[in-house]
């Protein structure tokens, strides 16, 4: 899915920066999903493809086509409203695809284009029509002064076609402007989409800022609560030890007493070195 989504930011030539500001995240984000430190969430997959009309099939796995088909109801509007042809549409269409940096070179190229047509029609107009200037015969050979000759009048809208120019070009106009309303109507609610989106993630960084707080200083109750009833434990522990070794000293004691009073009782009652065994059941 990661790859899939540098493809979309490579095919509309957008900056990381860019491309992450459109869906309310950063450009370091961005990074790190393409290269596959992060997946991206159900959110930014519905966002991503609101705003470049991707199809969410294509997105999560990989089938079907890249992009959703595209939605011409407008179009079709627009194109029954002001009575365009098949021609026309098209034109509309790829007019509506326009990225807006290059919208005013592509309107310089259309008003350039209708200027040079009307200015050929009414080049075309003036050559066909023929001069009829009333000619009177000289009374006397007298020298008149030279006189340009007088073009006769060209309206373009004697000219159906010169006319016809003419409304195409109010009809491009008019549906630019819809198409352009349109457009700033579904880059607002875009906006709107994605400060809900933003706040939202506010509010959820705030409530696990409290969770993690919380349990913070659950583990140091605990922490705390387990070392005084070690503290207690170790304390009897030791108390025992020392408890033990003073029996064990006892002990040693009473025993090296045992065994110096045996030496002593020895020492007075020696027994002689060969005794039978009735003598020694007699000393007895």
């Amino acid at each position: 899915m990661n790859p899939r989504l540098k493809d979309i930011r490579k095919f509309y030539n957008l900056t990381q920066a860019i491309f992450g500001g459109s869906v309310g995240v950063s450009a370091s984000a961005i990074s790190d999903i393409e290269k596959g430190k992060n997946n991206l969430t159900d959110q930014m997959i519905k966002l991503v493809c609101n705003e470049y009309n991707v199809n969410e099939e294509w997105l999560r796995h990989g089938t079907g086509e890249m992009f959703k088909p595209t939605d011409n109801s407008l179009i079709e509007q627009l194109a029954a409203k002001h009575k365009i042809g098949f021609y026309g549409k098209k034109a509309v269409e790829m007019l509506a695809n326009v990225k807006e940096e290059d919208m005013e070179v592509v309107e310089n190229l259309i008003n350039n284009f209708f200027e040079k047509c009307l200015e050929e029609r009414q080049i075309a107009a003036t050559a066909t029509t023929p001069n009829t200037q009333p000619t009177t015969a000289a009374a006397e050979p007298t020298a008149q002064p030279t006189q340009p000759p007088t073009e006769p009048p060209t309206t373009a809208a004697t000219d159906p076609t010169t006319e016809l120019l003419k409304q195409m070009q109010a009809q491009m106009a008019a549906m630019q402007a819809e198409t352009n309303a349109r457009i700033t109507e579904l880059q607002t609610t875009h906006a709107t989409e994605i400060a809900e989106i933003k706040q939202t993630n506010a509010k959820l960084a705030s409530e696990n800022a409290e969770q993690a707080k919380t349990i913070t200083q659950l583990q140091a109750d605990k922490i705390t609560m387990l070392e005084s009833k070690h503290a207690e434990e170790i304390a009897q522990l030791q108390e025992q030890a020392k408890k033990t070794t003073a029996d064990n000293n006892n002990l040693e004691q009473e025993l090296q007493q045992l065994e110096e009073e045996e030496r002593l009782r020895k020492k007075k009652h020696p027994l002689p070195i060969s005794i039978s065994l009735e003598e020694t059941e007699q000393v007895n």
